[in-house]
């Protein structure tokens, strides 16, 4: 089972790999109330993830035959879906197709509570992606994820914190949990690897990195995830993210040579085998409890660390947090803006469900295309 677990990992891999880039910028002013102002674009090619879709679920189908993603217009009508919730008025929501093919999306937008848009569970479920979606999410295994989150210190300051090893930790033992107690899923019995199998797996997967690695690096050169936070107070910590020089806003950023640095990492460390086989044996055996978690969580924290910027939980600490801008105004200022696209934009995202994702029915599919248009 886990030869084939394996095999298929290595798909899905070189079928991401070679999916094009991902560039994300995100912006956000923020108040001491938790209201804030944000602006975010997306740009991916996602032929790559619908065709590793395809795969899994009819096997070796043909490419015109594999489902495809959504258009523009649909992912951001879905985006917006999600985010709804917590958005008081948008200022923009725009999309379109590349020349290079991929998807490029851009919304902003002011929100009385900004933290509650990193909960991923309510992201998903309002989007419809969850229980019940032609393309459902496990987002029980995601109930607990929040991509930010703020807390106090001590001294009163604020900590903003945003997803790190914890986070991915909790999503984990969430899917464990998920686990026990159904039929089919994989138990220690059915786990038989050992260390020396392990071992000529990744001998032969070097191999092949190794002759792919130029491409794969091509490939993925572009990418760049960009996060950037605007306070009213003054940062006098940043882990992870890089302050300005007065202050008053912090950048965190994730490129494609610190992925290649980490997928350079694992391949290339000798004792792997050695670290798998003992990471197989930790979890197997304690499947039903909370060790099993605690030994991944150990076995990804260097490469967490190494990918994250040298922590395993970006953070910033502000000291008197004040308001960055005035949010009603801004509130009041938008709405008086918005033309008459983006109003129609918002009422479609308002609507349960406009978003033909793969597996939907031919008449769902008609459906989707009508209100597209």
């Amino acid at each position: 089972m886990i030869r084939k677990i394996t095999a298929t990992a290595l798909a899905g891999a070189a079928a991401l790999s070679t999916s094009g880039c991902l560039k994300s910028e995100s912006k956000t002013s923020i108040n001491s109330d938790g209201s804030g102002k944000f602006s975010m674009t997306m740009e991916m090619n996602i032929a790559g993830i619908m065709g590793l879709v395809g795969a899994a679920a009819g096997g070796g189908a043909a490419p015109a035959d594999m489902p495809k993603g959504p258009e523009a217009k649909e992912m951001l009508a879905q985006l917006m879906r999600g985010m709804n919730a917590n958005v008081d008025v948008w200022t923009e929501a725009k999309a379109e197709t590349t020349k290079m093919g991929a998807l490029k999306v851009s919304v902003a937008g002011l929100t009385k509570d900004w933290t509650a848009m990193g909960d991923m569970n309510a992201l998903l479920s309002d989007s419809g992606l969850g229980e019940g979606s032609p393309l459902p999410v496990p987002t029980d295994a995601l109930k607990d994820f929040k991509s930010v989150r703020v807390s106090k210190d001590s001294a009163g300051n604020t900590v903003i914190a945003m997803a790190g090893l914890d986070e991915m930790a909790s999503m984990l033992d969430g899917v464990r949990k998920s686990m026990l107690g159904v039929e089919g899923a994989p138990g220690p019995e059915g786990i038989d690897i050992s260390r020396d199998e392990i071992a000529a797996q990744m001998t032969g997967f070097r191999e092949q990195y190794q002759s792919m690695k130029g491409v794969l690096a091509l490939f993925i050169k572009d990418m760049k995830v960009a996060t950037t936070i605007e306070t009213g107070g003054t940062i006098v910590e940043a882990v992870g993210f890089k302050k300005s020089e007065d202050g008053k806003s912090a950048t965190w950023t994730m490129n494609g040579e610190q992925l290649m640095d980490v997928v350079d990492s694992i391949i290339n460390d000798e004792d792997m085998p050695d670290k798998a086989a003992e990471l197989i044996k930790t979890v197997t055996t304690n499947l039903d409890n909370d060790k099993s978690t605690e030994a991944i969580k150990k076995f990804l924290a260097p490469y967490v660390k190494e990918m994250l910027g040298g922590t395993t939980s970006p953070r910033l600490v502000i000291k008197d947090a004040g308001n960055s801008f005035d949010y009603a105004a801004e509130v009041e200022k938008a709405k008086a803006a918005q033309s008459p696209a983006l109003k129609a934009l918002v009422e479609k995202a308002a609507r349960k469900s406009s978003v033909k994702l793969p597996g939907s029915s031919p008449a769902e599919a008609d459906d989707d295309a009508k209100e597209v248009k």
